[in-house]
């Protein structure tokens, strides 16, 4: 596993890059016009840190 700046990566795939809503909405407003964000905890987890970008065609 390496991990640099925002991204993890495992066997040389990328696995996970960590970037806020601001940030994932600017790079998907140029497609799509996102309507909202909403977190979610699996379960098990004890906090809703997990998010799901909800989101329309231009």
């Amino acid at each position: 596993m390496k991990i640099e700046h925002i991204a993890m990566y495992v066997n040389g795939i990328l696995r996970m890059t960590s970037r806020t809503d601001e940030e994932w909405s600017e790079i998907f407003s140029q497609f799509f016009n996102v309507e909202e964000v909403t977190y979610f905890a699996w379960d098990g987890e004890d906090e809703e840190t997990r998010r799901i970008f909800v989101m329309s065609r231009k």
